[in-house]
């Protein structure tokens, strides 16, 4: 199995060296974004009573102005439990101002749970190397594969093209914007991104659109999964044409 997003690793906040295993509980580690407020990723109740006694969780989340969580989703997890622990503590957190080189803002982080109430918290391209080792081994229960291994990769079935923003139809311009975001397991888009574009209006009109899009749920070897796509716009004062990047080339 490929590694999750590859790209994405580049622009996790938490790609720093790995930190030591670290009492949640005790405050937020230093591999972890800026916060003004956390709460604290607990061991889900659910598997204290089964034989299960670690487990892992990797969360991409975007971040409104005000620090809140606009979106969050899990790429990766051992166990649905382990996901849903940290999806739980990730939407009560409220990160600090920072600088972001996407729009909206975009942080990823991965925990290892262990069951003494210890987690682990490691930037993500050394904790992508434990969750791959394992992985070897079984599949995990939550993964995220790039859009070209897919066996048949999902097709559009809702949504529109972004259109050419109003407000500059008096002074037209050419330029483009590109949206990096997550086709869920049910074929909804997720933390959506604008990466790059010539213009905050052609951003805004593409993350929009894009935004409301709807896919079939992508599926691999019979499983659902989740699957990385990257859409650019091309804008002009007459149309607007989309055009997948390079790596995509088939994406519909």
């Amino acid at each position: 199995m490929k590694p999750v997003l590859p790209i994405l690793v580049a622009i996790a906040s938490a790609a720093s060296a790995a930190a030591e295993p670290w009492d949640f509980s005790a405050g937020p580690p230093a591999a972890l974004p800026a916060l003004t407020r956390y709460e604290a990723p607990v061991f889900p109740a659910t598997l204290r009573a089964t034989p299960v006694t670690d487990g892992y969780a990797t969360v991409i989340f975007t971040v409104r102005e005000d620090g809140h969580i606009d979106d969050a989703l899990a790429l990766e997890a051992s166990d649905p439990a382990f996901a849903d622990a940290t999806l739980d503590a990730v939407s009560q957190w409220r990160l600090a101002t920072a600088h972001s080189t996407t729009l909206p803002r975009r942080e990823m982080i991965q925990f290892d749970y262990r069951r003494s109430g210890t987690i682990a918290s490691l930037s993500h391209s050394e904790a992508s190397k434990a969750a791959f080792m394992a992985a070897a081994v079984r599949v995990p229960a939550i993964r995220t594969l790039e859009w070209e291994v897919l066996d048949d990769t999902p097709r559009r079935i809702a949504g529109v093209m972004p259109m050419y923003p109003e407000q500059l139809r008096a002074r037209p311009l050419r330029g483009y914007a590109t949206v990096d975001f997550v086709i869920d397991s049910t074929g909804n888009v997720r933390v959506a991104t604008v990466t790059g574009s010539t213009a905050p209006e052609f951003a805004d009109a593409a993350l929009a659109a894009v935004k409301q899009w709807r896919f079939e749920p992508p599926r691999q070897d019979g499983n659902s999964v989740n699957v990385r796509s990257v859409r650019s716009f091309t804008f002009g004062p007459l149309a607007t044409r989309d055009r997948d990047t390079a790596k995509i080339a088939r994406n519909p």
